[in-house]
């Protein structure tokens, strides 16, 4: 992923307000290693539920904020955007629709890694081996796939 200013996120994100946008609390983004990012993902530590996820599609930079539950998942679930299972640490994130029907209360919701954090996850679980000397591909290949899930959500919160 490109490296994104703070205005480039705030920017993005299409399912709240100007004020929820310039309330919600970035991560530090000088500090990120963006060619081991596919997305931004972070949740907001000023705001324990806070949690936002930003892409970039073929219809340029996207984003929505999320919700995300009080309590986490305690057994073994699948992350809906990387596909990998984790014992404690998938959660379902909750966001509201764009527009009238997200102001009227609807929302969509989706389990993901609990730290938002698929790209590192991803590059984890696939580390050279003799099987597979060098993993390179398939994590491009498995990344594409996480971005077109993950992009797939937010375009149905995003659709009127």
């Amino acid at each position: 992923m490109q490296a994104l200013t703070e205005r480039e996120v705030r920017g993005a994100l299409g399912n709240c307000s100007r004020s929820e946008r310039a309330g919600l609390t970035l991560p530090p983004l000088q500090d990120l290693r963006w060619d081991e990012l596919d997305y931004l993902g972070w949740r907001d530590p000023r705001a324990p539920q806070g949690a936002a996820v930003v892409l970039a599609t073929g219809q340029g930079l996207r984003g929505i904020v999320l919700r995300a539950p009080e309590t986490r998942v305690r057994t073994a679930a699948q992350c809906s955007a990387c596909h990998l299972v984790h014992q404690d640490g998938v959660a379902l994130f909750v966001a509201p629709r764009a527009g009238a029907a997200g102001r009227n209360g609807s929302t969509l919701g989706t389990y993901l890694c609990d730290d938002l954090a698929c790209s590192a996850h991803l590059r984890a679980s696939l580390r050279p081996s003799r099987r597979l000397p060098d993993p390179a591909p398939v994590i491009a290949a498995k990344a594409a796939e996480l971005v077109a899930r993950l992009d797939g959500f937010v375009s149905s919160v995003l659709r009127p």
